[in-house]
C-alpha cells in the first residue's frame, strides 16, 4: 500500500482574540498532499438486519470503529433519496489501519440498504472517519462536498490531527481530497469540529467553518474559510480565538441561518469553558455574516446561569418551526465539574431559543438530565418529524455514563411542539457493554415514507477493547406509530383507570405465566405465598405507575407553565427598562409584575424538583436545601456557611417527607430574611442518634421571650408538617441569635399520603 505525504504551506497564521486584544497565532496549518489511494481497496462485510431497537448495520469484518462518524447528504449525488454517510475510522488492510468513509441508500420503507460508495483512507495507522459532516457545495459546481477528520498518534508530540475536503461528483465524491487543513493541537473525542455556516457573505458558495477547543488549557479557535470557483484558499478568511486558558472556544459551532433577516448567514459559537474564576458557566457568541464576511464582533451573547454548566458545548441550527418564520436554535450546556467549586455536580440540559428579526434570542423550552455522568446535551441531533404530527423532534446522544468504559449507552427522544413544548416521546438503550451506543446521531427521510428516520451509531459494537469495536448503525423508522401511545391521567392525577388496566393485566400475567399458577400450588398448600406474590407484585407495579405519573405531571408542569413564565418576567423586565423616567408610575407596576413573574417560576421550579421520582434521596434533598437557602439570602446580602456531611447514605426519602422538610426550611429562612436583621447563617444538616436534624442558626436579634412557642401560621404549620412524620421543630433563642432545628425519625417512616 502507498501513503501519502503532506507539507506546510508557510507558517501558521493570526487571529482576532475574542475579547478584541492583540491578535494571537493560530495552531492550524494549510497542508499540502500527495495523496495516494491504496493499490487495492478493501472488502467491506456487513451484516444487515434487526438488531436492538431499529434496522441496522452492522461491520462483520475486522475492527473497524463502523459509526465513528455519521452525516446525511440530501440528494446531493443527483439521488432522490438521502444517502447515511458513515465514518470507520479503524477499517484498514492487513492490520494497518487507515479507516474509511461509506455511503448507503435505503432502497425500500422496509429497511434494505445498499452501499453506494466507499472511500479508504491513504495513510497507515491514521484514523480517517474520526468525523464526517456534508458542508455543501463550496465551489459552485453543483455537488455537495464532503469533510473528513482525521486523526493520528504522534508519540513525541500527542495526537495530531486535521480535515479533508472531497469534491463532490455525480454517485459521491472524489476519491482524492482537494483541500487539506492540519491542527497542531488535538481534535479526538469531540475537541475538533467542522460545520457547514451556510453562506456567509452572500456570494453564492458554501462556507466552512472549523473549531479547535483543544486540551491542556488551552483558550481555543474558530475558522472559517470562503467559498469561491477555487473552493477554499489557503488562508482563513475570518478567525476568533479564546481570552483565557480553558474557556474551549469553539468546542460548540453551528451556521443557524440568517438570525437578522439581512439575507446574510449567521454563525453561533459556543464558549462552554468561559466564566470567572474557572466556574465554567459558559456562553454562546452570536456572529452576523455581511457582504464583506462575518463581522469581528458578536452581536450577543447567551451565557450559562450557574456554575459547571458548560453552556455552549454544544450548538445546532433548528430551522423555522412550523407556522413561525422565526429561524430557532438550541444549546447543550452537558455539565461539567467547576475547577473553583468541586461540589458542583450539573446534570445537563438543552435550551431551545427562537430568533425574531431585530430582538434578544428568546428561550422556549429547556429540557433537563437526570445525571451528571450522561454528559446530558453534549451530542444533541434535529431530526424532523418522526410521527407526523407537525412538530419537530429532537434526540439527545448519552453513549457514556459512570462506567464509562462498560457504558452500553442511550439515546433519548423528546418533541418539541408548538408554543415551545418539549415531551419527552421514548428511550433507545444500546444492548450490549462497551457499545456507545448514541455516540453520534443522524435524522433524514432515508426510506422517502413521509417520515423522519433516527440514525444512531454504536461504533464499539462488538468491542475488541475499551476503545475498539466492530461498530454498527441502527436507524429508527419514523411512522405514525413510532412512538409508544402515552396514557393521559384524569383531572384528579389519580391515574385510577390506567391503574386498574394495569393491575388487571398483572393479574392475568401472573395466572398465565408459563410454570407458575396461584391455584396450581394449592396441593402444595402455598396459596398465602402465591397470594402474598400477587400482592407484592401489584405493589411494586402500582408504585412504578405512581412514579411514572409523579414524572408526567413534572415534565407537563415544566413544559407548559415554565418557559411562559419566564418569557413574561423577561417580556416586563425589558418594557421596564425602556420606559422613559416621566412614566414612574407604570415603571413601578411593572417592576411589580417582574418580582411577581420571578416569584412564580421560583415556585414553579420548586413544584418541579419535588414531583421529579429522581430526587427521593437524601443527597438531592440536601443539595437543594443548600440551594434554597443561599437563593433566598442573597439577595438580602446575609453570608451563609454549610455544615454537611462529607459522604450521605443512599437511603430514598419519600416526596411527601421531602416537601414539608424544603418548606418548612424556607419559612424558617425566609423569617431570618425578614425579622432577624442578621449578618450571617449556618446551616447544618447531620445524622444522629436515629434522628435527621436540619438546624438554621443565625446571629441576628434573636426572639422576645416565649416566641418560639409561638401561635403565628409559620411556626404552626411547620410543627404541624413535621408532626405527619413523627417529627418535631425546635427553637431556641438567647436573645443573641436564633436557632430553628427541623427534626424527622431517620431512616424515613413510610409515606402514608
Amino acid at each position: 500500500m502507498r501513503g501519502w505525504t503532506m507539507a506546510l504551506a508557510g507558517s501558521c497564521w493570526w487571529g482576532m482574540a475574542a475579547d478584541g486584544a492583540a491578535p494571537v497565532s493560530l495552531p492550524v496549518e494549510r497542508l499540502r498532499l500527495d495523496w495516494h489511494a491504496p493499490d487495492r481497496v478493501w472488502e467491506p462485510r456487513f451484516e444487515m438486519g434487526e438488531y436492538g431497537v431499529g434496522s441496522a448495520i452492522v461491520w462483520s469484518g475486522e475492527v473497524a470503529s463502523f459509526g465513528s462518524g455519521l452525516a446525511v447528504m440530501e440528494g446531493g449525488a443527483g439521488d432522490s433519496r438521502p444517502w447515511l454517510v458513515v465514518g470507520a475510522r479503524a477499517v484498514g488492510l492487513q492490520g494497518a489501519r487507515s479507516g474509511g468513509v461509506f455511503g448507503f441508500r435505503a432502497e425500500d420503507a422496509g429497511g434494505v440498504w445498499s452501499m453506494t460508495f466507499g472511500l479508504p483512507g491513504a495513510l497507515p495507522d491514521t484514523y480517517f472517519g474520526d468525523d464526517v459532516v456534508v458542508v455543501g457545495d463550496v465551489n459552485g459546481d453543483g455537488w455537495d462536498d464532503l469533510v473528513v477528520a482525521f486523526t493520528r498518534p504522534l508519540v513525541r508530540y500527542g495526537f495530531f490531527g486535521g480535515w479533508l475536503l472531497f469534491a463532490g461528483e455525480p454517485g459521491g465524491w472524489r476519491r482524492e481530497p482537494v483541500w487539506a487543513l492540519g491542527s497542531r493541537l488535538p481534535i479526538i473525542r469531540g475537541m475538533g469540529c467542522a460545520v457547514s455556516v451556510g453562506d456567509v457573505n452572500g456570494d453564492g458558495y458554501g462556507d466552512v467553518g472549523f473549531g479547535v477547543a483543544a486540551t491542556g488549557g488551552e483558550a481555543g479557535m474558530v475558522v472559517v474559510y470562503y467559498g469561491s470557483p477555487d473552493g477554499l484558499g489557503d488562508h482563513p478568511d475570518w478567525a476568533i480565538h479564546g481570552s483565557g486558558p480553558g474557556e474551549r472556544l469553539g468546542l460548540g459551532l453551528a451556521g443557524v441561518g440568517d438570525l437578522n433577516g439581512d439575507g446574510f448567514d449567521d454563525v453561533l459559537v459556543g464558549v462552554p469553558g468561559h466564566g470567572e474564576n474557572g466556574t465554567e458557566r459558559g456562553q454562546v457568541r452570536a456572529y452576523f455574516g455581511s457582504p464583506s464576511g462575518l463581522e469581528p464582533e458578536a452581536r450577543w451573547t447567551l451565557s450559562g446561569a450557574r456554575d459547571g454548566m458548560w453552556f455552549g458545548a454544544r450548538v445546532q441550527a433548528m430551522g423555522e418551526r412550523k407556522g413561525d418564520r422565526h429561524p430557532g436554535f438550541c444549546v447543550g450546556a452537558p455539565g461539567r465539574r467547576a475547577r473553583a467549586r468541586r461540589d458542583v455536580e450539573w446534570p445537563g440540559a438543552v435550551y431551545g431559543y427562537d430568533v425574531a428579526v431585530g430582538r434578544a434570542p428568546e428561550e422556549m423550552w429547556r429540557i433537563e438530565g437526570e445525571s451528571h455522568e450522561d454528559w446530558f446535551g453534549g451530542i444533541v441531533s434535529v431530526i424532523g418529524d418522526m410521527d407526523g404530527d407537525g412538530a419537530m423532534e429532537v434526540a439527545m446522544g448519552m453513549p457514556r455514563g459512570e462506567e464509562q468504559l462498560a457504558t452500553q449507552g442511550r439515546v433519548r427522544v423528546f418533541t418539541v411542539g408548538p408554543g415551545g413544548l418539549a415531551t419527552e416521546r421514548n428511550q433507545y438503550a444500546g444492548w450490549e457493554a462497551g457499545q456507545r451506543f448514541g455516540w453520534r446521531l443522524a435524522g433524514a427521510d432515508f426510506n422517502g415514507d413521509g417520515f423522519a428516520d433516527l440514525a444512531v451509531s454504536g461504533p464499539f459494537h462488538r468491542p475488541t477493547a475499551p476503545n475498539a469495536g466492530h461498530g454498527m448503525v441502527t436507524v429508527i423508522w419514523g411512522g405514525p406509530d413510532v412512538f409508544p401511545v402515552r396514557a393521559t391521567a384524569p383531572a384528579d392525577g389519580s391515574s385510577g383507570e390506567a391503574l386498574a388496566a394495569t393491575l388487571a393485566t398483572g393479574a392475568a400475567a401472573l395466572g398465565g405465566r408459563a410454570g407458575f399458577s396461584v391455584w396450581g400450588l394449592m396441593p402444595l398448600g402455598a396459596v398465602p405465598v402465591g397470594l402474598a406474590f400477587a400482592v407484592w407484585w401489584w405493589r411494586r407495579r402500582a408504585n412504578e405507575l405512581v412514579q411514572r405519573e409523579r414524572l408526567r405531571i413534572a415534565q407537563d408542569l415544566h413544559d407548559r407553565m415554565g418557559g411562559q413564565l419566564t418569557g413574561l418576567a423577561l417580556r416586563s423586565g425589558q418594557l421596564r427598562r425602556v420606559l422613559s423616567e416621566g412614566e414612574n408610575g407604570v415603571s413601578a407596576q411593572l417592576a411589580t409584575l417582574e418580582a411577581t413573574a420571578g416569584e412564580l417560576v421560583d415556585h414553579l421550579a420548586e413544584i418541579v424538583w419535588l414531583t421529579r421520582p429522581s430526587n427521593d434521596a437524601l443527597g438531592p434533598l440536601v443539595d437543594y436545601l443548600m440551594e434554597t437557602v443561599g437563593k433566598v439570602l442573597e439577595p438580602a446580602d446575609i453570608e451563609c456557611h454549610f455544615e454537611v456531611p462529607s459522604v450521605l447514605p443512599d437511603v430514598p426519602v419519600h416526596h411527601p417527607l421531602r416537601e414539608d422538610l424544603a418548606l418548612s426550611l424556607r419559612e424558617a429562612v425566609h423569617n431570618v430574611v425578614k425579622h432577624a436583621r442578621a449578618s450571617r447563617v449556618h446551616l447544618a444538616v447531620r445524622l444522629q442518634g436515629g434522628r435527621l436534624q436540619i438546624e438554621l442558626g443565625d446571629d441576628g436579634v434573636g426572639l422576645k421571650p416565649g416566641a418560639g412557642n409561638g401561635r403565628g401560621n409559620g411556626l404552626r404549620n411547620m410543627r404541624e408538617r413535621l408532626s405527619r412524620h413523627g417529627g418535631e421543630l425546635r427553637v431556641d433563642s438567647g436573645g443573641a441569635g436564633t436557632r430553628v432545628c427541623l427534626e424527622v425519625p431517620w431512616p424515613p417512616r413510610p409515606s402514608l399520603r
